[in-house]
């Protein structure tokens, strides 16, 4: 059985012919309410609950009314009708419901009926029970209808599919799509999905199993991974400064643009870094800016990026033609149903001294070149040797490359 998740994510496609007509009977006015993809489908079956109960058990509750099925989180979840009720001269045997939580994916909930007709018939004979038709598409085998929230309201739409929501955007997708002979008539709800939007579109579902909100994970509630810091603690990559504050450009901004501001604060020998973006803001802590112990976006996902294990090759001195080697493997804190543990290898071949108020005036002392890599990108840095520490010299790939400029450098000692 195909998955509803893949095919609500998939559209673009032909137009149908737009075509109306009136519905008439209380299966047909339920349809047409249940077409809109929103709270009304809810009164209109408490409407007509004297004809829909002869097929399935209801709950009510004030003006809505609902098929009574045991748990949405089951993707089989269903009502079966008895009594073989119609809809447009079609047989229907079940209204089904179900919904997931895919973490940053976004959330997906799933209503409608089955139809025991082959596609194109359901489609002929359903279509005209539903209001504005020329909104429907075909889409590899489907015929679906899908719109995007913005705002208050919803705008058509002609995803590209392949992609799922995720939880910076709202989309509901009318579907038909067929499955063994019979087609799966859906309403789908997905992406970034809470409990106002389900209260007014989904008044059939308690508060209490509305979507929680994600809690978000301080980087100072997440300790470092037990045995971490073992052989990092060395001379070659101590910290010589109470605190580094520094701004800097990008060569592909504009003069006029705000700079990047990084804010560390040396502590037991490790960095905690502060990076300001503007819109957003990354929390670090790490070691002479090379190695990352955990980080913390200001927004987006709500968990600690944790390193878990770190093995290390160090060289002796900051001696030209050496090499300082991590392969690290990280998680979130906390953990997720979707989170892989990710690996990752990074190797800096050391290269020649400089003086380093070629990046500062204010710098002293030498600044030598690290030039590193991880397989897919590239940087050079430069370690100042006065302070301990790496920073950015140039960034990117092979076709574009990103020189940084310090714009302002302040050390205390």
């Amino acid at each position: 059985m195909k998955s509803s998740l893949h095919l609500a994510l998939l559209a673009a496609g032909m137009a149908l012919a737009p075509v109306s007509q009136a519905a008439n009977g209380p299966l047909e006015e339920t349809f047409t309410a249940f077409a809109r993809c929103d709270a009304s489908l809810f009164t209109a079956m408490h409407t007509h609950a004297d004809t829909w109960k002869a097929y399935a058990p209801l709950q009510s509750e004030g003006s809505i009314s609902w098929f009574a099925t045991e748990d949405r989180s089951n993707s089989k979840n269903q009502a079966n009708f008895t009594g073989s009720p119609t809809l447009a001269g079609l047989p229907i045997s079940a209204y089904v419901d179900n919904g997931s939580d895919m973490g940053s994916l976004g959330h997906y909930l799933f209503w409608g009926f089955i139809v025991d007709a082959p596609l194109e018939k359901t489609v002929t004979q359903l279509s005209p029970l539903i209001e504005q038709t020329q909104t429907l598409h075909r889409t590899r085998g489907m015929v679906v209808r899908s719109e995007m929230r913005l705002g208050a309201l919803w705008q058509p739409t002609f995803n590209q599919g392949g992609m799922p929501t995720g939880m910076k955007m709202v989309e509901r997708v009318l579907m038909f799509e067929e499955d063994a002979g019979k087609t799966r008539v859906t309403c789908s709800l997905q992406g970034a999905v809470d409990g106002a939007l389900l209260t007014e579109l989904r008044p059939d579902i308690p508060a209490a199993d509305h979507p929680k909100p994600p809690a978000t994970t301080r980087i100072e509630d997440v300790p470092l991974a037990e045995g971490i810091r073992e052989g990092l603690d060395v001379p070659l990559l101590a910290p010589k400064f109470t605190s580094l504050t520094y701004s800097y450009r990008g060569s592909d901004e504009k003069p006029d643009s705000a700079p990047t501001v990084i804010t560390i604060v040396a502590d037991d020998g490790l960095l905690n870094v502060t990076e300001n973006y503007g819109s957003f803001s990354v929390q670090r802590v790490e070691k002479a800016g090379l190695i990352q112990l955990k980080s913390k976006l200001s927004r987006g996902l709500p968990g600690v990026l944790q390193t878990r294990t770190l093995k290390l090759q160090l060289p002796d001195s900051w001696k030209e033609g050496s090499t300082l080697s991590t392969e690290s493997t990280t998680a979130f804190v906390p953990a997720s149903t979707i989170d892989r543990v990710s690996t990752s290898k990074r190797t800096c071949e050391v290269g020649p001294r400089y003086p380093a108020s070629q990046l500062h005036p204010s710098l002293a002392g030498d600044a030598i070149t690290l030039e590193c890599s991880d397989g897919k990108s590239s940087s050079t840095k430069a370690f100042i040797e006065d302070l301990g520490i790496a920073v950015s010299v140039e960034y990117g790939s092979s076709r574009k490359r990103t020189r940084v400029n310090y714009i302002q450098m302040d050390v205390v000692r």
